[in-house]
């Protein structure tokens, strides 16, 4: 044979393979009532030869779909899709329906369904201007019940009835009612007789439309392989179960699920949706496990409602709270027919978007709970929280002059900053104080412990350093403090204050040395302290003068007598962490 010969043989091979893409239209095609600009693209891409458009619409299907769509949706109907896909590709695309070879074969049942879908539409809109012409009649009746009133109120009824369908618009809108209902009967008769000669097309659904997929195909590839072609199919769809259908194919299509933002292949989505369920599954077990052991049968844990819950000792409360919250997140993905949106559904709870049912979060709270030292660790965070709400107590009476009963009021709002921000604080104290295990697990519910300690420092500074109390920094026209002040600056310190400068930076410094202070418990550690950081970067930040004033003090020696604000409220910081020291040796006096 010829080398001619062989590349005219290869030429026809290639002739006779044809690319097809079998695309579903809702969410998928179309979604929140426009074209996927992503699907859009791969179609684009894709170099098809057939672009066409698979699926179960029918006239019936389309007359209870149809009038359910966002009166702002730019594509509402199969031929609002043919004709805007269409125009983005530059070329034809056909329709295949469920119920095509019941007709006059296939892709000829669009243009029958193109004209229905047009009355549909036309029906939707009359019957929402017979629902307003009902409504005016009412209203008419209603203001003409009492001759005073109608007297009274003429001309609005006169302006109502003036708004009234005439009687020929009510018989036309009653005619367009009933052709939709015989197009819809006359149907439905066609596809009965078909099916009772088709066992094939044998349906489940209750009003006998076919839904099966695979049937669909079937009959499809008979009519695309009519001229000889091989074909190579791309089927794209965001439901699982129109892609788990095809299952029972030979020869299958190569399968896409769609989503939002997504477009995978059938099997990565499934993999990857199958792992996340197996990690669910097992954290799942290992609660049930944890449940057991604490003495309550997972079945019953899985139920109990609310108040039943509430009854239960730490940490079986947590336990099983987290087991109906796993169980709660299985149905979610399992109720998604969707592969896709199933997909979306199980990465939304494996993420940190998911905040009070995050599969991470529920995993780090069943450590938490299952730890040897849970109810001694619990007790650690309730004597941290009781720390602080005596903190908080002496803070209020000493610094705003405002006793604890007045704190613990409901009434908030009558107080002005920074009393509201201080009475406010002290409440989400004492909440937390009530509720230890929420601020161990670091449950949403409640600030953790470290936020409560932070606005609780950020707060007292505000008593020791009046520019804390500024919304904006003061301006220091001629200096302002940076890392690069202080004659000892190091590397860690520069790292740990970055960009900040003027009342910024020495507020932040304020906080850490509160923070520091906190954790001495004699009045000998806090001179040792003291004593050392007094050569810090820090301290000399703090100790250089921002205002004239106070910089011309320094500079002719008068630092010893003329000192910063922010060391004052150095010096007010450890004045009162020696009164806590000396109060507390009161209470529990040594020795």
């Amino acid at each position: 044979m010829s080398d001619g010969k062989l590349e005219t043989l290869e030429q026809v091979k290639v002739h006779n393979k044809k690319k097809v893409a079998l695309v579903d239209i809702d969410g998928c095609l179309i979604i929140e009532g426009k074209l996927n600009a992503d699907l859009v693209e791969r179609l684009r891409q894709g170099g098809y030869d057939e672009i066409i458009l698979f699926t179960q619409r029918s006239k019936f299907v389309q007359s209870l779909s149809l009038p359910r769509q966002l009166s702002e949706d730019e594509i509402k109907t199969t031929n609002d899709a043919v004709s805007h896909l269409s125009e983005a590709l530059g070329k034809p695309v056909k329709v295949s329906t469920s119920v095509d070879f019941m007709f006059d074969g296939p892709f000829t049942y669009f243009e029958q369904l193109k004209t229905t879908e047009e009355l549909i539409l036309n029906n939707t809109s009359n019957l929402a201007k017979l629902r307003s012409h009902q409504a005016d009649k009412r209203k008419i009746e209603e203001l003409g019940g009492e001759a005073e009133s109608a007297r009274n109120k003429l001309k609005e009824i006169e302006v109502i009835r003036r708004r009234l369908l005439t009687d020929n618009e009510l018989a036309e809108i009653e005619e367009l009612k009933k052709q939709l209902e015989n197009e819809i009967s006359e149907e439905k008769k066609v596809v009965a007789e078909y099916q009772s000669t088709h066992e094939e097309y044998k349906t489940t659904d209750v009003d006998g439309y076919p839904v099966n997929k695979e049937q669909q195909l079937i009959n499809l590839r008979e009519t695309l392989t009519q001229d000889g072609s091989e074909l190579e199919e791309d089927y794209f769809d965001d439901n699982y179960l129109n892609l788990q259908e095809l299952e029972g194919l030979e020869k299958k299509p190569n399968r896409f699920v769609v989503s939002k933002g997504r477009i995978m292949s059938f099997e990565e989505v499934e993999l990857k949706l199958s792992k996340i369920n197996d990690e669910i599954a097992t954290i799942r077990s290992q609660f049930e496990l944890f449940i057991r052991e604490l003495g309550i049968d997972p079945a019953i844990a899985v139920k109990m409602n609310y108040n039943e819950r509430g009854q239960l000792a730490e940490p079986k409360k947590t336990a099983v709270i987290n087991l109906q919250k796993l169980d709660d997140i299985q149905n979610a993905i399992k109720e998604e027919n969707s592969l896709g949106k199933a997909l979306s559904t199980a990465e939304f709870y494996m993420s940190a978007q998911s905040k009070t049912n995050s599969i991470m979060g529920i995993k780090e709270e069943l450590h938490k709970i299952s730890h040897p030292d849970f109810s001694e660790n619990v007790k650690l965070k309730k004597k941290e929280l009781s720390d602080l709400r005596k903190q908080y107590e002496m803070l209020l009476k000493d610094k705003f002059g405002i006793t604890v009963k007045e704190a613990s009021a409901k009434d908030i709002e009558k107080w002005r900053e920074p009393h509201k921000t201080a009475v406010t604080n002290f409440q989400k104290v004492l909440k937390s104080e009530n509720d230890p295990v929420a601020v161990y697990l670091s449950k949403t519910s409640v600030p953790t412990l470290t936020e409560l300690k932070e606005s609780f420092r950020a707060l007292y500074i505000t008593t020791v350093y009046s520019p804390a109390n500024l919304k904006q920094p003061r301006d220091h026209a001629q200096y302002e403090v940076t890392t690069d002040t202080a004659n000892n600056t190091t590397d860690q310190f520069k790292q740990k204050y970055q960009a900040l400068k003027g009342d910024r930076l020495k507020i932040s410094i304020l906080k850490d040395f509160k923070s520091q202070i906190e954790q001495f418990t004699t009045k000998q550690e806090i001179a040792k302290f003291l004593e050392a950081y007094k050569l810090s970067p820090e301290y000399q930040t703090l100790a250089t003068g921002q205002g004239a004033f106070t910089q011309g003090a320094h500079k002719v020696g008068l630092s010893s007598l003329i000192t910063t604000s922010s060391v004052d409220a150095i010096n007010d910081m450890v004045e009162d962490a020696l009164k806590i020291i000396e109060d507390s040796n009161k209470v529990n006096p040594k020795g």
